[in-house]
């Protein structure tokens, strides 16, 4: 069975993660607590995201990935970022603890910006604004105040 890592690192590794993160700055980075406590880190480098066994030295954001939510990304067979997308901002949403991923920012709404996060929502289309409307977050405004919630 592979271990959380392996499957992390084989999500991130398909061409679907590797479009969906283009538009993150080289040296991005990104902290992951995996179920068994684990500190990971997902880093953007020349040739696109790498998913790394090692923490973050400081990272953009941060996220806590059960076990269940990684095993639910990794049967998702699309190649539409829209549907990626949306199946990760369920998991964000879900009440269901073994699938709920948690998510803090540690950088400002300007750096969200020059970093590339933005740039990200764009590429998962209407699918993705469709279900962050769902939610109330119906425009660029909301959706950065929601980020700040996050704030951690």
């Amino acid at each position: 069975m592979p271990s959380d890592f392996e499957i992390l690192k084989e999500i991130f590794e398909r061409d679907v993660c590797q479009r969906a993160t283009k538009p993150l700055k080289k040296g991005a980075q990104i902290a992951i607590t995996l179920s068994d406590k684990s500190q990971v880190s997902l880093r953007k480098t020349d040739s696109g995201i790498k998913a790394e066994a090692s923490p973050a030295e400081k990272p953009d954001m941060s996220f806590e990935i059960p076990t269940g939510a990684l095993q639910h990304l990794q049967k998702v067979d699309s190649e539409d970022i829209g549907d990626i997308g949306v199946e990760i901002l369920k998991l964000m949403a879900s009440a269901e603890p073994k699938k709920k991923v948690r998510a803090k920012v540690h950088i400002g709404a300007f750096s969200l910006f020059t970093q590339g996060y933005l740039g990200i929502l764009p590429l998962g289309g209407p699918a993705v604004m469709k279900f962050l409307g769902t939610k109330g977050l119906t425009n660029i405004g909301k959706i950065k105040e929601a980020l700040s919630k996050l704030k951690g």
